[in-house]
């Protein structure tokens, strides 16, 4: 660069500063070429279309062009801005569509394109686009498109797009697309998509994708998809697809799909599916599908399938298929394979349909089918009890009690 050059590159910048600087102070509008509507601008020009330079904005009403500012104002609320606009402190106005850039991107209203502040970047109405803050990044009310934030990325009531926060992302409503936060990623309703929060990922109402927390994963009401919670996952309500945790897994209501818990895993009423628990795993009400449960695996009223427990394997009222216990297995009404080294038991007037192996059968009701066991125990029997002490309550007396084998037809 020669040296006449640079003299005119630095004459012409102390001109545009002394221009924006002293056309304020004046109250004028501005320093116009050629035009008062286009061309280049020094100073507050309310409407221009161009090349604008200034130090502070107020009052301005629509500005078309390249936008360069040097502080913000509270005074420039109702402003358009539509192009590039540069500000060494914050471009402001009321709505800021294009390209923005600065220490603190600002839009009272919709703030629209690619935003970048080096503090904060965002609007009190609506965001759209790619908005990038330092800190934080966001929008007051609805948020679509990319949005990332050193601290937090979101919005006040729905977004929909891809955000990063370092500490928390997510919406106060509703959420749609990808979100990930350090600390959360959520949605206070319903989110849909794939939330990845260190801590903490989910909707406060319903949730809908993949989401994962090192400590909690779900959703308030209802979660459908992939769920991986480090502490606890599932739902409040209803749960299908996918859930996974090293303590708890599972749904206050209803459970679908796949469900593992390290320590328990399991549906306040309904399950079907797989269901794995370290400890326990079952539903309150009926179960279909398969249960494995380290120590106890079952059902409040019925179980359908394969329920296998380390300890205890059943159901309150029904058992269909395979029950394997590791001491005991049983229900009212045993139907299938039931298998325990210790017992296996129908309660006060139950049934036992099918094959039952254990120590003790004890069969306090009607048996239809084979018991094979050290001892085995039937009110009413249709079928075969196979052991070294055998009991058939209605046979007639002389052969109640057998050794080896006792049968009973009907």
């Amino acid at each position: 660069m020669s040296f006449r050059t640079r003299n005119c590159i630095i004459a012409l910048s102390v001109f545009i500063v002394s221009v924006c600087l002293i056309t304020p102070l004046l109250h004028s509008q501005g320093l116009n070429l050629p035009t008062n509507r286009y061309g280049i601008s020094f100073g507050n020009s309310r409407n221009f279309t161009g090349l604008r330079f200034n130090v502070i904005d107020r009052d301005v009403e629509e500005i078309k062009g390249i936008n360069v500012t040097l502080w913000r104002s509270d005074e420039n609320k109702e402003a358009s801005v539509k192009g590039i606009s540069l500000g060494f402190y914050s471009p402001e106005a009321g709505n800021l569509t294009g390209i923005q850039a600065g220490g603190l991107v600002a839009a009272h209203k919709n703030l629209k394109g690619i935003s970048l502040g080096l503090i904060a970047a965002g609007a009190e109405d609506e965001c759209s686009g790619i908005t990038i803050g330092g800190l934080a990044a966001g929008a007051g009310n609805n948020a679509s498109g990319i949005m990332i934030g050193l601290l937090a990325a979101g919005a006040g009531e729905s977004a929909k797009g891809i955000m990063f926060g370092g500490l928390a992302a997510g919406a106060g409503d509703n959420f749609t697309g990808i979100a990930t936060g350090l600390l959360a990623a959520g949605a206070g309703e319903s989110a849909k998509g794939i939330m990845l929060g260190g801590l903490a990922a989910g909707a406060g109402n319903d949730f809908t994708g993949i989401a994962s927390g090192l400590l909690a994963a779900g959703a308030g009401e209802s979660a459908k998809g992939i769920i991986f919670g480090g502490l606890a996952a599932g739902a409040g309500d209803n749960l299908t697809g996918i859930s996974c945790s090293f303590l708890a897994s599972g749904a206050g209501d209803e459970c679908k799909g796949i469900t593992i818990g390290g320590l328990v895993a399991g549906a306040g009423n309904d399950l079907t599916g797989f269901s794995f628990g370290g400890i326990a795993a079952g539903a309150g009400n009926d179960s279909k599908g398969i249960l494995l449960g380290g120590l106890a695996a079952g059902a409040g009223d019925s179980a359908t399938g394969i329920i296998i427990g380390g300890i205890f394997a059943g159901a309150g009222d029904s058992v269909h298929g395979l029950t394997i216990g590791g001491i005991a297995a049983g229900s009212h009404d045993i139907t299938g394979i039931t298998l325990a080294l210790g017992t296996v038991k129908a309660v006060n007037d139950g049934s036992m349909n099918g094959f039952s192996a254990s120590a003790f059968n004890h069969i306090k009701g009607r048996q239809h089918g084979v018991s094979i066991g050290l001892v085995n125990y039937a009110q009413e029997l249709n079928g075969i009890q196979l052991g070294l002490i055998n009991y058939v309550r209605d046979n007639p007396p002389m052969w109640r009690v057998l050794p080896l084998v006792n049968a009973h037809f009907d």
